[in-house]
């Protein structure tokens, strides 16, 4: 992941990533303990091999692989894209150009069972770890995690 200041990041299509993204990419998977991934990741060479796998993501609403390389910027993002199992990583490593990822959904009612008072706000799932990333939520937001795949 690039950290040269002068850099500039073009708003594009969803891409796939060059060998030092992936080998960037592949060190953060094995900090979640993901070493098989990592591995995958890094043989990645071809588009064809990472078809499915890995990209470069600058459009959140065709998200199609399972690590999805985050640009610096700040980026619109469907709440329910988080609950299909995505390692979202940042592609900075400063905090202060962390790219933010911008919660997009609708509120429902949530009922509080201990005073039966009721608050408008964005529930959403998820499965999915994210490393390098900021979170932003224009309205309030609860975020379940889930630990595995399934909901528990």
């Amino acid at each position: 992941m690039n950290t040269n200041q002068n850099e500039t990041y073009p708003v594009m299509a969803n891409r796939p990533a060059t060998a030092i993204e992936r080998e960037n990419a592949a060190i953060m998977l094995r900090s979640f303990g993901q070493d098989y991934l990592a591995n995958r990741v890094e043989h990645a060479d071809s588009p064809e091999d990472q078809e499915g796998l890995i990209s470069v993501v600058s459009d959140f609403n065709d998200v199609t692989t399972e690590v999805v390389l985050v640009p610096p910027g700040t980026h619109d993002v469907p709440a329910d894209l988080l609950q299909n199992l995505h390692y979202f990583l940042g592609m900075s490593l400063e905090t202060r150009n962390y790219p933010t990822l911008i919660l997009q959904s609708e509120t429902s009612d949530v009922v509080n069972s201990d005073t039966g008072d009721v608050t408008p706000m964005v529930v959403c799932h998820s499965c999915s770890k994210m490393m390098n990333l900021n979170l932003y939520a224009s309205k309030p937001t609860v975020i379940e995690r889930y630990f595995s795949e399934a909901e528990q």
